[in-house]
């Protein structure tokens, strides 16, 4: 089953004025193990990142939706009722290039869906993630049968 992990790594990057310095970067991938995903972080970071990267940290990331395409990634919070009258609290993952556009994604996203009461947002903020590499997984449904 795909999930999302959110990768913390270490490694000396060259600036653009040529000085070195020791950076820590955020990363999203989906995977169906820890395993899986570090094998990723290895096969993708290796093309991005000049030199040796140490993982420092790697946590399951949960949020309900992803949405969009753009350079930068903002998780936002919002609730909405349910025909039972239950409040239900939603993150969503928006990848946009500004907050206005991220906002306006989110909006026609809660514009497509039939909730009984439209969402209110209620934090929408910018992460330090810089990319996201999503992994096609196929289901047992999608798997040939002999």
């Amino acid at each position: 089953m795909k999930q999302r992990f959110l990768v913390k790594v270490k490694y000396t990057k060259q600036l653009d004025n040529g000085a070195f310095k020791r950076v820590s970067e955020l990363y999203l991938f989906d995977a169906e193990s820890y395993t899986d995903c570090e094998a990723q972080v290895y096969e993708h970071l290796a093309s991005v990142i000049r030199g040796e990267f140490i993982i420092m940290k790697m946590d399951r990331f949960d949020c309900d939706e992803f949405i969009g395409e753009g350079e930068k990634f903002f998780i936002v919070k919002q609730t909405y009722t349910d025909v039972d009258d239950r409040e239900i609290k939603m993150k969503l993952l928006v990848a946009d290039n500004m907050i206005e556009g991220a906002k306006t994604r989110v909006a026609l996203f809660n514009d497509e869906i039939n909730y009984t009461t439209l969402p209110e947002v209620k934090s929408i903020v910018e992460t330090k993630i810089l990319d996201y590499f999503t992994t096609q997984y196929a289901t047992q449904e999608d798997e040939p049968t002999n």
